[in-house]
């Protein structure tokens, strides 16, 4: 689909500046308004592609459909550990996306309700539930729990348990009509109720999930989980996915506080889940836990991610991937972590290998002990590995920038051919 100025119809021309503006016309160093610090390499913030980069043009061309046309979806799917989990450095990526221009509201997407884990939860949704619930995670090596794309599972052993999730308007309205429901598929399941009477519901258990269809649109589910045969015993969740039909880009957060690429590998419905949420981009940002040790071995952790990426290519062969290097840290609080610059290696021969981009987010930090700079200046944690929430909101302003300007190549190519 190339598009060119003289081929766009007059009821969309009116969505042109408002992303053109942005890319070509802004005077600042991104489409958005961001401070400025001296230590950053805006010079470096863009996808790298030591390969071939021509997939993505199948990509942008869904970008140009939703963007010109005011149609489709684009699934974009961030797997990661507790800078994913956290939900401050994927939501400010999601509003932006959110924000290109009025009228993309697709849907939120993937989720898992952590507080009924007992960790963590994003603030911009809320959860509330009733009923006592077992959590188990994928960097539970000892636990043998069945787990999926979320990493994660609860289970209640309490008929009539309940989980309620509402979305904090103060981010983004993402209204949704369906919920998919993944869930642990045998007859010791209790079945699933919604507290509202005009819905319909429906099984798919090949699929991994139920789901709820409402007539209005919602903002808000509580779902009950009723004993209705003596069979059933319990209910497992693995995570829900709130879906609308409106055009726009879903952004799915998939993050676990300390994960590596092994913890993802011990997710047997990974393959399932991710087949059911069909991501057209992943972005891969695992790899800050397996490098916070002092056997760090690039080899095996570059077999590891080989073994992620074929799970994720047999559930979607057609899948585009961003690697995004770790941030610099320190090792132990003490130590900067020169582990860093080996998966920055490690993912550049990756990239290449699978036709991905790489954002090379280390250097763009400053590269090797820049942590402590955006520690001084109040963006980074005493830990020198996490953020605050300025620091995940800059690295997200930095993502958004890098991906819009790779999109940007696109349309100026598409206007000259």
């Amino acid at each position: 689909m190339n598009i060119r100025k003289g081929e766009f119809n007059n009821h969309i021309i009116w969505a042109i500046p408002i992303l053109f503006l942005s890319l070509t016309g802004f005077s600042q160093e991104y489409p958005h308004e961001t401070d400025q610090y001296p230590f950053v390499r805006y010079d470096l913030n863009k996808l790298l592609f030591p390969g071939d980069s021509s997939s993505f043009e199948e990509l942008y061309e869904k970008f140009d459909e939703i963007i010109f046309g005011g149609a489709g979806q684009v699934d974009i799917m961030h797997m990661g550990g507790s800078h994913v989990q956290a939900g401050v450095f994927s939501s400010q990526v999601r509003k932006h996306f959110q924000s290109i221009q009025p009228g993309l509201n697709s849907y939120r997407g993937f989720l898992f309700p952590f507080k009924i884990a007992g960790t963590n939860n994003p603030v911009n949704y809320r959860v509330g539930y009733t009923g006592s619930w077992e959590g188990c995670r994928n960097v539970e090596r000892r636990k043998a729990c069945l787990l999926g794309l979320s990493g994660m599972s609860a289970t209640t052993y309490q008929p009539g348990a309940t989980i309620r999730i509402s979305f904090n308007e103060d981010y983004i309205r993402q209204p949704f009509t369906r919920v998919k429901v993944y869930h642990l598929q045998d007859s010791s399941q209790y079945a699933i109720e919604a507290m509202d009477t005009t819905y319909t519901i429906q099984s798919y258990p090949d699929l991994g999930y139920t789901e709820l269809s409402f007539l209005n649109e919602k903002d808000t589910v509580e779902l009950k989980f009723v004993k209705t045969t003596e069979r059933q015993t319990s209910f497992t969740l693995f995570g829900l996915k709130f879906e609308n039909d409106d055009p726009g880009f879903a952004y799915h957060a998939i993050g676990v506080n300390g994960a590596d690429v092994p913890a993802y590998l011990r997710c047997d419905l990974l393959e399932l889940h991710t087949q059911s949420v069909d991501p057209d981009l992943v972005l891969f940002a695992i790899g800050i836990n397996d490098a916070n040790t002092s056997r760090f071995n690039k080899k095996f952790f570059k077999d590891n991610y080989d073994k992620l990426i074929v799970k994720l290519k047999a559930a979607n062969p057609e899948l585009n991937i961003v690697f995004i290097t770790n941030n610099d840290s320190y090792y132990r609080r003490r130590y900067p972590n020169e582990n860093g610059k080996e998966v920055r290696e490690a993912m550049m021969e990756l990239a290449e290998k699978h036709n991905a981009a790489v954002w090379d987010l280390f250097s763009i930090m400053g590269g090797l002990d820049s942590i402590s700079q955006w520690d001084q200046f109040g963006l980074a944690q005493r830990d020198k590995i996490h953020f605050t929430r300025a620091g995940y909101q800059l690295v997200g302003d930095l993502l958004f920038s890098a991906l819009v300007r790779s999109y940007e190549y696109h349309i100026k190519s598409s206007n000259t051919n």
